[in-house]
């Protein structure tokens, strides 16, 4: 195991997951679910009922609202995590070449393959886990967080649920899965209650009543 891959790993341990189990929020013990599609629709209806295009206004707003998240923890992340599966002759390089272009992120600090289940019943398969230093590189969220929003309405399937921001030394992982929803989870409840508070409109109804309790003074 790389050096970034222990770091993640151990700071996982602290906010109470032995490792990255979906969905995120519902396997930490504090956390926020975040509901990020906004009001906007979906998809525009282009005059054939079976053509849609994606409508620019949701990817705007809901990229507002993830970019919003992300600038307002308690600290900037310091540690990436891609993960991508080893399946069919995609070589690892293949697919760094691939996430990297998607990205345009700088080739990955580190990466690590990994045995990875599904489900106990699933076969076995091979997890390819890329890591950058985010303090060695010239990051603006931006573009990874826009492509992660586009990833299931048209974009790149790559980036669905797999990416990772991970703050190591306050214990904070961020994870914008898709368009429609984020996680946020970590050691400590009152780092995350400014965000709580602030952005408690956000929450997603559906988990309200549980994310009320846990930071309920």
């Amino acid at each position: 195991m790389g050096v970034l891959a222990e770091i993640f790993s151990d700071a996982l341990h602290v906010i109470g997951m032995g490792e990255v189990k979906h969905p995120v929020f519902y396997n930490a013990p504090i956390g926020i679910r975040f509901e990020i599609g906004g009001n906007e629709s979906v998809y525009l209806n282009s005059g054939n009922s079976d053509e849609c295009t994606v409508n620019q206004a949701y990817i705007f707003a809901s990229l507002n609202r993830a970019k919003t998240i992300y600038e307002n923890l308690p600290h900037s992340p310091n540690i990436l995590r891609i993960d991508r599966y080893l399946e069919d002759e995609n070589t690892v390089q293949d697919i760094i070449s691939s996430v990297c272009k998607v990205t345009e992120m700088p080739l990955p600090h580190e990466q690590t393959l990994v045995p990875f289940q599904w489900d106990e019943d699933d076969e076995i398969i091979l997890q390819l886990q890329l890591y950058w230093d985010l303090k060695r590189i010239v990051f603006s969220p931006d573009k990874l967080l826009k492509e992660i929003i586009k990833a299931d309405i048209g974009g790149h399937s790559m980036l669905v649920s797999n990416v990772y921001f991970m703050n190591a030394y306050d214990f904070v992982l961020f994870h914008l899965y898709d368009d429609r929803g984020a996680d946020l989870v970590a050691a400590d409840k009152d780092l995350l209650r400014p965000i709580f508070e602030r952005f408690n409109k956000w929450i997603l109804d559906y988990d309200r009543e549980q994310i009320n309790k846990t930071f309920a003074k």
